[in-house]
């Protein structure tokens, strides 16, 4: 054993670790197996009323129509997690706040709007995540993408929230698809300095 400050570090021959990580791989695939589909709600915006950021202790009133999804939801049985950057380790860094200080408001949350029921909190998806129910993200049909209209309505609204584009520009965006199926993507604004038309294209 080697000792690191306060932690004892095993040493291992090669032998030894090679048989150790293939006994944790062992014990991972045991737990996965216990695993079982689950649908995610977002918090802030979905579950419940933002109006911007107040602090890890401060979460908004209950929207209604997605609390009563939420709990028929677990009234039938289904598993679902509470999504949320709220417990995400950069949000935690910037607050400054430990994960047990981000967690607890939330759970209180949840016990008191979910019939006293606090589902498993986390802040990303993953193999066993079959849906999400968030203001922020966009369906797509699996393997089928997007339309042009809705592509265009995306396009939209990245650029009302100045993502890419000035804020406030009356540009037209359009989106176009080749036969391929590789997406081509065509972004036309007006400069605000020059009044002049200009173009972006980009292949996908």
């Amino acid at each position: 054993m080697i000792g690191r400050g306060r932690r004892t570090v095993p040493v291992f021959s090669s032998g030894l670790a090679i048989e150790a990580g293939r006994r944790e791989g062992e014990l991972w695939l045991e737990a996965m197996k216990t695993q079982r589909p689950w649908v995610g709600f977002d918090l802030d915006g979905t579950l419940a009323r933002h109006e911007g950021w107040r602090g890890h202790g401060e979460i908004g009133e209950t929207v209604p129509s997605v609390v009563a999804l939420a709990n028929a939801a677990l009234d039938a049985g289904v598993r679902i997690k509470i999504v949320t950057a709220r417990v995400s380790p950069e949000s935690m860094m910037l607050a400054g706040v430990e994960y047990g200080d981000a967690l607890k408001p939330i759970q209180d949350w949840c016990a008191e709007n979910l019939g006293g029921r606090t589902p498993d909190v986390t802040c990303r998806k993953d193999p066993w995540c079959v849906m999400l129910v968030d203001d922020v993200a966009q369906g797509v049909e699996r393997n089928d993408g997007l339309g042009e209209r809705e592509a265009e309505r995306l396009l939209k609204r990245m650029e009302k929230w100045g993502l890419g584009w000035k804020s406030g520009s009356d540009g037209v965006l359009t989106v176009k698809a080749r036969p391929d199926g590789a997406g081509v993507k065509t972004a036309r604004r007006k400069s605000v300095s020059r009044g002049k038309s200009e173009t972006d294209s980009a292949g996908r």
